[in-house]
């Protein structure tokens, strides 16, 4: 059981943790997910590796796969994707907003794997109310 953190004491929220690669724990933490849910996915393996893993693309493009099911058979309100600032292309170290998300177009495994679970939830936003953010980082407890 992940500590609840004291910044969100005041909201109405819950917390839950699941391995986003395992269909069967991903089904579990949705129990009771419906239309007014909001779901926000900020899982992930960051890498600096230069080529993709299993375990990496498993998690960042398989459990966000698994994640946008789930939010399709629960019809979820809107599904917040933390993507990441390493999925957007440097064109002469300068950053601009893009319209499309190819691995290709990035360097290394984090920045590719997040590039392809990116795209995904960009194309399900026909079905899916769905909103990415791309931090430059996150930090938490012990951070």
């Amino acid at each position: 059981m992940t500590p609840r953190p004291r910044a969100l004491d005041e909201l109405s929220c819950e917390i839950v943790t699941m391995d986003v690669t395992d269909t069967d724990a991903v089904a579990a933490g949705f129990d009771g997910a419906d239309e007014s849910t909001t779901v926000i996915h900020c899982a992930g393996i960051v890498s600096i590796g230069s080529t993709v893993t299993e375990a990496v693309r498993t998690t960042n493009v398989d459990g966000t796969r698994n994640i946008l099911d789930a939010c399709r058979e629960h019809q979820v309100h809107r599904l917040v994707h933390v993507s990441s600032v390493h999925v957007i292309p440097e064109e002469e170290g300068v950053l601009t907003e893009v319209e499309t998300f190819d691995p290709e177009l990035v360097v290394g495994e984090y920045a590719k794997t997040k590039t392809e679970a990116t795209a995904l939830v960009k194309d399900a936003a026909s079905d899916i109310d769905a909103v990415i953010v791309h931090p430059s980082g996150i930090v938490g407890p012990g951070d």
